[in-house]
């Protein structure tokens, strides 16, 4: 089977409700065409790879073919004249005429990031450090 997805041939056993699932996707699908068939597996799994095969080498083909394409009309296109490079200005959006200059902040040197040792205290339930003993009581820790 090819999965209508991602387009890879695998080997599936044949199911009454003629549906199966890709195995890379995971996308379902029902049966569009047996490319081949045998009661062994064996048999079927280097079909499969060969088609496999073939397929990634037309992508890779297809791919290196509209690459070609790219570069001949860039080489075909007619040159862009470029300029010489003028002074750049200060660049201004149309936001800064609105907005001013950002005022300068000064760092503060009393801010505290730490919480203090004793912040965490084994409350009514036991709800402080660690874990409590027994059924989710709060008996105190040894």
């Amino acid at each position: 089977m090819r999965c209508c997805d991602c387009g890879t041939f695998q080997a599936h056993t044949k199911r009454k409700d003629n549906k199966f699932e890709c195995k890379l996707c995971h996308k379902k699908q029902s049966y569009r065409k047996v490319y081949a068939q045998s009661y062994s597996a064996k048999d079927i799994r280097p079909i499969v790879q060969k088609y496999n095969q073939d397929r990634a080498l037309n992508e890779e083909q297809e791919g290196k073919d509209a690459l070609l394409k790219v570069q001949q009309k860039e080489l075909l296109a007619p040159p862009k004249e470029s300029s010489p490079p003028a002074e750049k200005e200060e660049e201004k959006d149309d936001w800064s005429e609105f907005l001013g200059e950002e005022p300068q902040h000064e760092v503060e040197s009393d801010i505290n990031t730490e919480m203090p040792s004793n912040y965490y205290v084994e409350g009514k339930r036991g709800r402080g450090r660690g874990r409590s003993r027994g059924r989710g009581r709060g008996q105190p820790e040894s």
